[in-house]
């Protein structure tokens, strides 16, 4: 028996099943009108990783907010959405012949900042 085929074979079983997933499971609190920001993490897979905001679920980043696709990183200079936004966000890797891609859905909060009293919208009668 061939130790070196045995090998290969082991070798390929353990990169094959290093699946990539997002370790990110929860996402600090923003607050309304201030700056914001936050790195989202992957493992495994093959580097580098490709980032994204699942369109399809119609839940967006609250506004203000965006996701660096290179990076994970999810930024901010003011944040102007308010509340809560189940967010799911999508990592690609650069596997070949087929990238691995893992799916979460993270829970991005914003406190609304009482201290602006809200707008007023309309001039008063």
């Amino acid at each position: 028996m061939d130790l070196r085929l045995i090998a290969g074979f082991l070798l390929f079983s353990a990169v094959a099943s290093a699946q990539l997933a997002i370790t990110t499971s929860s996402v600090p609190v923003a607050t309304q009108y201030q700056g914001y920001s936050t790195a989202l993490m992957a493992t495994k897979g093959t580097p580098p990783y490709t980032w994204s905001v699942v369109q399809s679920t119609g839940i967006s980043l609250p506004e203000g907010m965006s996701l660096n696709p290179a990076t994970g990183v999810v930024s901010a200079t003011q944040v102007n959405g308010q509340g809560g936004y189940a967010v799911t966000v999508q990592v690609t890797d650069s596997g070949s012949p087929s990238p691995g891609v893992a799916t979460a859905t993270l829970n991005f909060g914003v406190y609304s900042d009482s201290s602006y009293g809200g707008c007023q919208m309309f001039p008063l009668d």
